[in-house]
């Protein structure tokens, strides 16, 4: 029972982090980074054209980086919403869930979970093409 609800739980959160664009403000982070990195690397721009530049591109990267991090505080707080529906219908309890994902069975477990529904999204779209 353990085992499949912690399964269960991990797929649904490989889910809703699908969803999210997380991806898109990595990306976003990463440009902004080369895009800096090329600009302190000119020659022809003045060094406060430089500065005005990063200054622009720091300010977004920061911006990027904290849409990061409330989708990580969203994704958390679905998890603990669906521990706390668990708790409520007496499926598993707290403790003992946490106490078998710290272990190496459960990380197992949470890994197997994320990759088989991103393998399962994979063979979804190419059936469906």
């Amino acid at each position: 029972m353990l085992i499949s609800f912690t399964y269960a739980v991990f797929f649904m959160l490989a889910f809703v982090a699908d969803l999210l664009p997380l991806i898109k403000f990595t990306r976003q982070i990463s440009t902004l980074t080369k895009m800096s990195v090329k600009t302190i690397g000119s020659v022809s721009l003045t060094d406060s054209e430089k500065q005005r530049i990063l200054l622009g591109n720091s300010s977004q990267i920061f911006k990027q980086s904290l849409k990061i991090g409330a989708i990580v505080v969203l994704i958390l707080v679905i998890g603990y919403l669906i521990m706390l529906v668990a708790n409520f219908f007496q499926l598993v309890k707290r403790a003992v869930f946490f106490n078998f994902v710290e272990s190496i069975g459960g990380i197992t477990v949470s890994v197997l979970a994320f990759c088989s529904y991103f393998l399962i999204k994979r063979v979804y779209v190419r059936a469906r093409l």
